[in-house]
């Protein structure tokens, strides 16, 4: 067990309560129409800008087949959200329209089958049972939107929100993240819907749950053409979320919107007044709490707007899913909206098989001729940035990167404390525990040879090694150097301070949806990233051994950790480095390029790619060293 193993959870939750504190203060402060508005329109440019329009370009909706059945057809449609890029969807029409009807986008949560799912074809015939029109895409990753093939893959197979997560890893480096190009995918279903002439564009609704969810409540922010939204299984607060070790999807977590008491609702207030209904389940893991928390506070703006009566919430029995209650309040909400004659009660139907509803040929758009997929989307994005990166001189690049990572140079000497000898395989260890944040220590492993101190002395020449996983196993299974002392960090997360909560079923460290992709995660929400919390880590120790009177300071690692050696060497150019041989650290750009980006989330910069990459900072950090 790690000795630090809750340490990461505990600072975010106080963190994010913090940030709950200021929310509440300026709530409170919000008392007029006028501040009401202001509000919205401050947290609606702020949650646009996090989810930045992609290329433009014309869907050019393709009908590919169309199914019959006693109420409705139902077309099977190929747009494209990006050049080239295709989405598959189904579109539900009325038998009889007369003049325009209303237009429902339903969004689909994480069912592997997309559209297809039972549910959601049931939740779509409902809606057509009123007299709308409906549109039902499927998500990047599921029913016919796969985007990987089995020889791509590490393992077998990606689950819908893996797959989500691990194109998330390619984006992040670009300054970008997989909740727009989610929201692109959506906002084009709706310019389907509106090409068609019996679509009334008074009248756009949109629904959707678990991730169909998420997408209702930011495509109802992003989109003027909205007139009302549900979103359900989603809507919960930021905070319960970090307090219950949730971790939560790509696209759920816009980068900084967590920052100044921004939190959830504000994706809900930034579309308001428009009609909002809020649909819970009793027993989700969006704790349920946290909706009727973030309820109340759409509702006070709500109300200081004049609109009190256009914003509710309902809760429905069961957990996590689209089950009939909640799919009956959803119609209930929209019929009520468009001013519908007929009833909410649901009228089972047979759903149709999955093959029946294929749009691709196959049931696979990647295989589509003349398309491409998001791999090579990305591709094209990536080049084009690195074709625009600026030639920068050593020092301006420095200080360039030090203010990507908000990491203020030189650092000062941190507090530390004097930890317990640690014994493995029979060797004994001093450890010290450097605070590079208040309450966050992370631990010093010095190796001396047949002896141990509680005194963090004076050193000659020291090698400080940032382990793959834990500096202490990975130490004593290789040859010291006899020449200088070998001193382990294990930075935050790694090691001794390796997370003891938040996985889900396993403890697979490089998991797509674990602990490490976790705490990632929540510093891209709260515009304190993770990666740089590990460098400012490294940097941390290196002033505490400096204040301590050693002169040559080496900085090497293994894996992962190489990633930190590589930035913490190139920041302080005091510092050396060593790269063993043959293990150079995977470029962020190469990573792109590979179908599946083997580094972890927690290891790339935001937007690092437009500055520069791994691969150039080694070189300019050797030559104030060594390369072995």
């Amino acid at each position: 067990m790690a000795q630090f193993g809750s340490v990461l959870q505990e600072m975010q939750v106080r963190k994010f309560r913090a940030n709950r504190e200021l929310r509440k203060r300026r709530l409170a402060a919000i008392t007029t129409k006028a501040q009401a508005e202001a509000y919205v329109a401050e947290v609606r440019a702020k949650l646009r800008a996090a989810y930045a329009p992609k290329d433009a370009c014309d869907p050019a909706p393709k009908i590919t087949g169309t199914i019959e059945l006693p109420d409705c057809f139902i077309d099977r449609i190929i747009y494209f959200s990006m050049p080239d890029f295709p989405v598959s969807a189904l579109l539900y029409r009325p038998k009889k329209i007369e003049g325009r009807v209303p237009g429902i986008a339903l969004f689909s949560g994480h069912s592997r089958t997309g559209k297809a799912a039972p549910k959601y074809q049931q939740a779509c015939r409902n809606f057509v049972q009123l007299g709308c029109i409906v549109i039902a895409p499927d998500p990047v990753g599921q029913g016919e939107r796969c985007q990987f093939r089995r020889d791509d893959l590490p393992t077998a197979s990606l689950s819908t929100v893996t797959e989500h997560n691990a194109f998330n890893r390619k984006l992040v480096g670009l300054g970008d993240h997989f909740g727009s190009i989610r929201a692109n995918d959506c906002r084009k279903a709706i310019d389907v819907l509106l090409m068609r002439s019996d679509v009334d564009p008074a009248r756009i609704g949109i629904n959707g749950i678990s991730g169909g969810g998420t997408m209702t409540t930011i495509v109802s922010m992003l989109e003027d053409r909205v007139t009302a939204a549900a979103p359900g299984c989603y809507v919960t607060t930021w905070l319960r979320n970090v307090e219950n070790e949730l971790p939560v999807d790509a696209e759920q977590t816009p980068t900084g919107a967590a920052t100044d008491g921004g939190e959830m609702a504000d994706l809900l207030i930034a579309a308001a007044p428009r009609p909002l209904r809020i649909l819970g389940a009793k027993e989700d893991f969006f704790d349920i709490r946290g909706g009727q928390e973030a309820y109340e506070e759409v509702r006070h703006i709500y109300r200081l707007l004049g609109a009190e009566d256009r914003v509710s919430f309902t809760v429905s029995p069961g957990g996590h899913g689209y089950d009939r209650p909640m799919r009956e309040s959803a119609v209930e909400f929209f019929q009520k909206t468009f001013g519908l004659p007929g009833t909410p009660e649901e009228r089972e139907e047979e759903p149709l098989p999955d093959e029946q509803l294929f749009c691709a040929p196959g049931g696979r758009t990647i295989d589509l001729p003349g398309t491409q997929d998001l791999h090579a989307v990305l591709l094209e994005r990536l080049e084009q940035i690195i074709s625009m990166r600026p030639t920068l001189a050593p020092e301006e690049l420095r200080r360039r990167v030090a203010q990507l990572l908000k990491i203020e140079l030189p650092l000062q000497e941190p507090s530390y404390r004097v930890l317990r000898p640690r014994i493995d395989d029979g060797k004994l260890v001093s450890r010290f525990a450097v605070e590079t944040e208040p309450g966050l220590p992370v631990t010093m492993q010095v190796f001396l040879p047949g002896e141990y101190k509680f005194v963090l002395g004076k050193y000659d020449d020291v090698l400080l090694y940032l382990p793959h996983q834990d500096s202490v196993k990975e130490l004593n299974t290789e040859p010291l150097p006899e020449e200088r002392l070998c001193i382990g960090l294990d930075y935050r997360g790694i090691g001794e301070s390796l997370p003891a909560g938040c996985d889900q079923n396993c403890r697979d460290f490089f998991g797509l949806y674990l602990c490490d992709y976790h705490f990632a995660s929540l510093g891209l929400l709260t515009g304190e990233e993770f990666f740089s919390g590990r460098v400012r880590d490294a940097l941390a120790a290196v002033a505490l051994l400096r204040v301590k009177g050693t002169k040559n300071i080496t900085l090497t690692g293994k894996g992962i950790g190489l990633y930190v050696a590589v930035f913490a060497a190139f920041l302080d150019p005091q510092v050396k480095l060593l790269i063993p041989e043959g293990e150079p650290p995977l470029s962020y750009a190469d990573g792109i390029r590979r179908k599946f980006d083997p580094i972890p989330q927690s290891m790339i910069p935001y937007g690092i790619l437009k500055l520069t990459d791994v691969d150039q900072l080694a070189e300019l950090a050797l030559k104030n060293g060594i390369h072995k």
